[in-house]
C-alpha cells in the first residue's frame, strides 16, 4: 500500500493527480494533514514546527497501517523530507522537483 499526505484542501482531485486514490493501479492510502492549508506550506522555507510535527504523525500512522512508501500531494514538502523520512523506515518521496 502507498500512503499519501496530503494537504488539507478542498478543490476535486481528477484521476491522474497524485491524492486521487483512483490513479493508482494498487492499494493507496491518503491522509489529510488537517489545517495543512496551501499558504502555510507553499512558501519560502520550512514550515513551522507544530505542523511539520503534525506531517511527521501521519507519516508514522500510514507506516503503522502498512505503507510500503510515503509520498505528498504538495512538492514544497521537500523542505521537511529529511525529517519526515528520518521518523519512519519506509521511503519517503516527497517531491518529484
Amino acid at each position: 500500500m502507498l500512503g499519501i499526505l496530503a494537504l488539507d484542501t478542498r478543490f476535486e482531485r481528477i484521476v491522474g493527480d497524485t491524492g486521487n486514490a483512483a490513479s493508482y493501479p494498487f492499494p493507496v492510502r491518503i491522509h489529510v494533514v488537517e489545517g495543512a492549508d496551501s499558504p502555510l506550506i507553499v512558501r519560502d522555507g520550512a514550515p513551522d514546527a507544530a505542523l511539520v510535527a503534525r506531517f511527521v504523525a501521519a507519516a508514522q500512522a500510514l507506516e503503522a497501517e502498512g505503507a510500503r512508501a510515503i509520498i505528498s500531494t504538495c512538492g514544497f514538502l521537500v523542505s521537511v523530507q529529511d525529517e519526515i523520512a528520518a521518523a519512519v523506515n519506509v521511503p519517503v518521496m516527497l517531491s518529484a522537483l
